[in-house]
C-alpha cells in the first residue's frame, strides 16, 4: 500500500510485484547521489512538528525551536546540515553563478560559508581564483571532508572562525556572504560589512546572497514564509530587504551597489557592491 502510494506520487515505478525508482527519484532522493537532495530533506523533516506550533510562536514572539547546528554543538546535527547546505547550493547555484562575475579575481573569501560549495563551483569556473572560507570548526570540519571530495582542496581552504568575533584577513579582492545575514538583527550585519570591509582591498567586488523581501517588505511568497520559519527557529534571525542590504553596504563605505532579484523558481536575490 506505501509503496502504491509512491508510485502514484511518481517517486517510483512499478512491474508487476517488482518497484523502483523513477529518474527523478534515483537523482534526487538517494543519499550520496551528486545531485541529491536527502540531506537537505532531513533537516527540513526536524521543522516540521515547529510549523504545527506556529500559533504558539506568533503568540510569544519566540522560537519553538533552536538550531545548534548551526555553531557545532552536536556533531550529528551539524554534518546533516553542512551536507544539506552542500545539496542545496548545488541546485541553487545553476540559477545564481550567472549573477556572480569573478573575472579576473584572485582570491576571495567566502564568509561563514559553510561546506564552501559555491566557493568550489566558483573556482572551477574561474581558474586563477582561489577561496578562503571563514567559519566555525564544527562546520569547516565537515566542509574540508566535501571540498576534498570534490578534488578542489588546494583552492579552497577552510579556516576556522566565529566571522563575528574572529579577524576576517585581509587583501581579498572579492567576497561573498551568502545564507548569514538572515540569521542576524540589522545592527550585526552592518556591523559585519564594516568589517569586510576593511578585509575587501579597494575595488575589490562583494556579493550578498540571501532570502530577501522586495521594496514592498511583503513578498515575494516565498520570502514572506521564509519569515515565518526564521520566527520558528531563530531568536534573532528574519527575512531582511533587498533595499536594507543594499542601504547597509553603502553605509560601510560601499558603492556601485546593484540589486539583482530572483526569477521563479528561483528565491535568492543577489545584491551586489564595490570596496571603494
Amino acid at each position: 500500500m506505501l509503496l502504491d502510494a509512491v508510485v502514484a506520487l511518481g517517486l517510483c515505478s512499478r512491474d508487476g510485484d517488482r518497484y523502483r525508482n523513477t529518474p527523478e527519484a534515483a537523482t534526487f532522493l538517494v543519499p550520496g547521489k551528486p545531485g541529491s537532495l536527502a540531506g537537505a530533506l532531513g533537516y527540513n523533516a526536524r521543522l516540521f512538528g515547529a510549523w504545527a506550533r506556529l500559533a504558539e510562536a506568533v503568540r510569544t514572539d519566540a522560537p519553538i525551536v533552536t538550531t545548534p547546528t548551526y555553531v557545532g554543538k552536536d556533531a550529528a546535527g551539524t554534518r546533516a546540515f553542512v551536507e544539506g547546505m552542500h545539496h542545496r547550493a548545488l541546485g541553487m547555484a545553476q540559477t545564481l553563478l550567472g549573477a556572480v562575475d569573478l573575472t579576473g579575481r584572485k582570491h576571495l573569501v567566502d564568509v561563514a560559508g559553510g561546506p564552501g560549495t559555491l566557493s568550489v563551483l566558483l573556482a572551477r569556473k574561474h581558474p586563477e581564483l582561489r577561496a578562503t572560507v571563514l567559519e566555525l570548526p564544527g562546520i569547516a570540519a565537515v566542509g574540508r571532508e566535501l571540498v576534498a571530495a570534490q578534488g578542489l582542496a588546494d583552492r579552497v581552504v577552510h579556516r576556522d572562525a566565529d566571522v563575528f568575533v574572529d579577524d576576517l584577513g585581509s587583501g581579498y579582492d572579492a567576497a561573498l556572504v551568502s545564507g548569514l545575514l538572515h540569521r542576524e538583527p540589522p545592527d550585526v550585519c552592518r556591523e559585519l560589512l564594516r568589517r569586510l570591509h576593511a578585509a575587501v582591498e579597494p575595488g575589490g567586488v562583494v556579493y550578498l546572497i540571501d532570502v530577501m523581501r522586495d521594496d514592498s517588505r511583503v513578498g515575494p511568497p516565498f520570502a514572506a514564509l521564509f519569515a515565518l520559519n526564521m520566527l520558528l527557529t531563530s531568536e534573532r534571525g528574519g527575512c531582511h530587504a533587498d533595499v536594507d542590504h543594499a542601504a547597509w553596504l553603502e553605509d560601510v563605505g560601499f558603492g556601485d551597489v546593484a540589486i539583482t532579484r530572483p526569477v521563479a523558481p528561483a528565491v535568492h536575490t543577489v545584491v551586489r557592491a564595490t570596496r571603494r
